[in-house]
């Protein structure tokens, strides 16, 4: 569990939309849009968040838990 502090929506350079979340863990990214609408509730607020954080590499990336990125 994490707060979402800040989002950057970004897009790919294939042109898929992504979100850049600073948390209070650090930055990381999310391109599970299923996540994108808890994300957003949660910007700005004490409010911690129930998806999981997962290290890729140099890359911290956002995901549900149940759907992770190929």
């Amino acid at each position: 569990m994490f707060q979402v502090l800040k989002i950057e929506e970004k897009q790919t350079k294939k042109g898929e939309s992504y979100l850049r979340v600073q948390t209070n863990k650090g930055w990381a990214s999310c391109f599970d849009e299923g996540c994108f609408p808890v994300l957003y509730e949660a910007e700005g607020s004490e409010k911690e968040v129930n998806l999981e954080l997962e290290q890729n590499g140099d890359f911290l990336n956002i995901v549900s838990g149940t759907k992770k990125r190929k």
